[in-house]
C-alpha cells in the first residue's frame, strides 16, 4: 500500500487496490481461466499474482491499449483481448472468475452482458 502512495496513485485507486486485493483473496478458489472485463492499461493483472493463484488472466477492453504489449510480455499467463463485453467472444463454461472495477457502469446493454458474462462462466465460478 506504501509503496501505491509513494508512486502517486489517487486515494480513490489505492482504496480500489486494496479491496481488490482482500476480495480475490477471499473469492478465488476455483482454478481456471479469470477474466478482467474492462481492464483498461492491464494493471490489475497483477492482482492475480499477489493473490497467489496460477490463474491464465483474460483482459477485456473496448479500447487496445499500447501498454498491453509490455504488460502481456511480462508474465505467460496473460492475454489481452480488444471486445465489447456485449459480445464476449469467450467460450461457454470457460471462465473460474470475473472480475471488473469501475466498468460495467459504462456498457450500453447490462442485461445482454449479464447474459455472456454468464454463458462463459463454468458452473459455480
Amino acid at each position: 500500500m506504501q509503496v501505491k502512495i509513494e508512486e502517486g496513485a489517487s486515494p480513490l485507486r489505492i482504496y480500489t487496490h486494496a479491496v481488490a486485493t482482500q476480495v480475490l483473496a477471499d473469492t478465488l478458489i476455483m482454478p481456471g481461466p479469470v477474466c478482467d472485463l474492462g481492464c483498461g492499461s492491464g494493471g490489475q493483472s497483477r492482482l492475480f499474482e499477489i493473490a497467489g493463484r496460477d490463474s491464465f488472466y483474460v483482459g477485456v477492453d473496448i479500447a487496445r491499449h499500447a501498454c498491453w504489449v509490455s504488460q502481456a510480455s511480462s508474465a505467460h499467463s496473460r492475454r489481452f483481448i480488444q471486445m465489447t463485453a456485449e459480445d464476449l467472444g469467450l467460450a461457454s463454461d470457460s471462465l473460474a472468475f470475473t472480475f471488473s472495477s469501475s466498468a460495467l457502469e459504462h456498457v450500453p446493454n447490462i442485461q445482454r452482458t449479464i447474459g455472456e458474462l454468464a454463458r462463459a462462466m463454468r458452473p459455480g465460478a
